[in-house]
């Protein structure tokens, strides 16, 4: 079958609408109509046609790729998952010669055939011939799934617009600088994003021991902010526990804490104490009274983080209440 025309389509340029019979066909791409040499005139079988469908869909689902990496850079697992995804919903409508209409006249649509058992025979053959040459959708797009998806993955990585290097390397450095995440924590995301550990500890190196304790002081400096009703010990224990959940080695937050110097006030420290001390003896009073109500006071004021000297003081000055 010849192609009676081709039209660039006018809602998308890039596309572009093949004819036959001077009836709308299927739609393809233009890199598929460079690709094909498709032009006016040009015969066209079935097998043909599957062929430029199918490279047709394998383009669709590149364009695709192409505008989810245009929103930043994805991992090579990031990218194979999303184009199977787009496999699941794309649908194919494959294109069969038999389903145009005939537009010569009756007189020649009609050839002599010499009964009608052989005219029946002739149909089935070419019904059999089609079914041949055109096959069967969903098979042809199950078993082609993953051939395909290596074949749009190839063509990225060929551009350089997947590369597991440069993504890791950007994606630490954004995690690191605006995030303040340690490398423990960067770590376990790219191997989530499927990349392979050898190169996240290359790709780690550049998260130097300089950006570490510049993130670590950052960071310092807002948590003890944040906790400011806490006693210094306290911030210090809670500190340690929240550096090392944001992913900095327990044995690197411990050497930065040991000189780390948290400002202390003592009158607001003081204060904290009076606050806490005041409210455990209006409840600890109810059950406990004379040394058990004292040890149970000085025992939760201590797991609160108070100094036990600033604890023993206040008790000496409440023992009026305690007894």
């Amino acid at each position: 079958m010849q192609i009676s025309k081709i039209e660039r389509q006018k809602k998308n340029p890039q596309r572009y609408s093949v004819f036959f019979n001077n009836q709308f066909a299927f739609g393809v791409d233009e890199q598929v109509l460079i690709n094909f040499n498709l032009r006016k005139g040009q015969e066209l079988n079935q097998n043909d046609i599957y062929n430029i469908q199918k490279s047709e869909y394998e383009q669709s689902v590149y364009r695709k790729a192409l505008n989810y990496l245009s929103h930043g850079l994805k991992s090579e697992l990031e990218v194979r998952q999303y184009i199977k995804q787009q496999l699941e919903k794309e649908e194919i409508s494959w294109f069969n010669l038999s389903t145009l209409q005939d537009t010569e006249p009756k007189a020649m649509k009609s050839r002599t055939t010499n009964s009608l058992v052989n005219k029946m025979n002739t149909e089935h053959n070419v019904q059999l011939v089609e079914a041949q040459d055109f096959p069967q959708v969903q098979d042809e797009k199950t078993f082609n799934a993953e051939s395909l998806v290596d074949s749009v993955l190839e063509r990225l990585i060929s551009l350089n617009l997947v590369n597991d290097k440069i993504f890791g390397e950007a994606f630490t450095r954004t995690q690191a600088t605006i995030n303040y995440k340690g490398p423990t924590n960067i770590k376990f995301e790219l191997l989530k994003k499927g990349l392979n550990e050898f190169l996240i500890e290359d790709i780690l190196q550049i998260y130097t021991e300089e950006m570490m304790i510049k993130n670590i002081e950052t960071l310092s400096q807002k948590f003890i902010q944040r906790k400011a009703k806490l006693p210094f010990k306290m911030q210090k224990i809670k500190l340690q526990s929240y550096l090392i959940q944001k992913g900095y080695p327990k044995e690197f937050v411990q050497t930065f804490l040991n000189d780390y110097q948290i400002e202390q006030d003592e009158s607001h420290e003081k204060d904290l104490l009076k606050v806490e001390a005041e409210k455990l003896l209006a409840r600890k009073a109810r059950k406990y009274q004379g040394f058990d109500l004292k040890y149970k006071l000085s025992q939760d004021l201590q797991r609160k983080g108070f100094d036990y000297q600033e604890i023993q003081y206040w008790l000496e000055d409440h023992i009026e209440e305690i007894k």
